[in-house]
């Protein structure tokens, strides 16, 4: 049941397109760092932009 629920929680944040929408307006924080939790990296917009998006929830990466 909870990776039903973690996989709905993914499609709405994307369906939502938190990965361009305003940082206030985001169900999840942006990472500081790639390696942080409970947070989503948005790859245009940190590191060297070349890497993929993800949302990490609880250690687990969810690509996007």
């Amino acid at each position: 049941m909870r990776k039903f629920i973690v996989a709905a929680f993914v499609v709405v944040f994307v369906l939502a397109g938190c990965r361009t929408a305003p940082e206030s307006d985001s169900f999840l924080p942006p990472c500081e760092f790639e390696d942080s939790v409970n947070c989503f990296w948005d790859a245009s917009a940190r590191g060297n932009g070349a890497g993929a998006d993800f949302v990490n929830l609880d250690g687990n990466i969810y690509y996007i």
